[in-house]
């Protein structure tokens, strides 16, 4: 990515490896790609600019390519797009499960 090198706002632990989520204007050029994941450098580019829901699924979208690199699994792209759909859904319809599970006993 030539369009980058903001500060990291993000950084998610993925295996043994750290990825760095930035956000950018542009994702080389074309107006319809709204993330991207780069595997060699360990980031992940989130166009800006979404709602809070594209946001959300793009960053699961591009963080399902690291766990596929990562853990060395092959998912077609269509069910990348399924399961983006699907754990966005999980997440917004369990909105208290982050904070349950840090509670004290729980963790």
């Amino acid at each position: 990515m030539k369009n980058k090198k903001k500060k990291a706002v993000l950084k998610l632990n993925i295996a043994d490896e750290v990825y760095r989520v930035y956000h950018v204007k542009c994702i080389d050029k074309d107006p319809k790609v709204y993330g991207v994941c780069d595997p060699e450098t360990h980031e992940i580019f989130i166009r800006e600019g979404q709602s809070s829901m594209g946001y959300l699924r793009t960053l699961i979208h591009e963080t399902i390519h690291a766990l596929e690199e990562e853990y060395k699994i092959k998912i077609k792209h269509k069910s990348v797009h399924k399961l983006e759909h699907a754990i966005a859904s999980f997440i917004i319809d369990n909105a208290n499960l982050l904070s349950t599970l840090t509670k004290k006993g729980t963790t």
